[in-house]
Formats: structure tokens, sequence, C-alpha cells
């Protein structure tokens, strides 16, 4: 077996034990806490103390953003198909679409767009180390 070098202490066959206490989140965020049971820690015998912390990260994203700002902006525009004839009539401040399906009677109406709104998402993360 190797020998190693911890803390210019050696590691190893024919070498004393190197202690390391686990102090985990006991410390609950305290820096007092950490510091005590760290002191502790050496008194009793430990060459090292190892800790954990945890962390809660909350996020949020905004996709389509501008929409939000103008309903007119970040608009997607949708055609199903280029072989499908397209009718355009004004009858407003927005055009509206219509393709022709099959025969010239029947007119499938559409919305002229799609993921034209905005989206907000939100995580919850919890992690410790």
């Amino acid at each position: 077996m190797s020998v190693i070098e911890l803390d210019k202490k050696k590691v190893g066959e024919n070498h004393p034990t190197y202690i390391i206490a686990e102090i985990g989140i006991n410390h609950q965020g305290d820096l007092d806490i950490a510091k005590e049971l760290k002191q502790k820690a050496s008194e009793a015998g430990a060459n090292a103390v190892k800790f954990q912390k945890n962390t809660l990260q909350i996020t949020m994203d905004i996709f389509n953003f501008s929409n939000l700002v103008n309903k007119n902006w970040g608009r997607k525009f949708f055609i199903p198909s280029l072989t499908t004839p397209l009718v355009v009539e004004q009858g407003g401040p927005d055009p509206q679409f219509s393709w022709r399906s099959g025969s010239d009677d029947l007119r499938v109406k559409t919305n002229n767009t799609i993921g034209s709104r905005w989206v907000a998402q939100f995580g919850v993360r919890y992690t410790f180390k």
C-alpha cells in the first residue's frame, strides 16, 4: 500500500490513522455552531472535519417575453401546407386566413398564429453537498 500525505501527516501502512469527523449539516447553517463542532472534533482527536451545506434554489423562466410586452410581437405564423390554396380576407386590422379544402364550397377557417402566447415556468431545486 502506498503512503500519501494529508495536512503534512503521512497516511498509510505503518502510520497512525487519519481521522475525519463527519459534521454534515448539524451546524444548521450557523457559522458559530460549525466552529464549535470543529473545535469539539479536534479535541476528540479528529485530524479533519467534513461539512455539508444545503441550498434551496427557486427559478423562473419567461418564454416569448416580447409577447408579454406587446401581443403583436413574437408571433409565429403557421401554414399547414404549401399545396393548399390560401385565401386572405381583409375585414379588420388583422387579416383572416382560410385554406380551401378539397372543394371550393368548403373553407376551413384557422387561427393565423400559433405560439403567440408568453409562458412562465417555475422551478424549485433543493441540493446538499
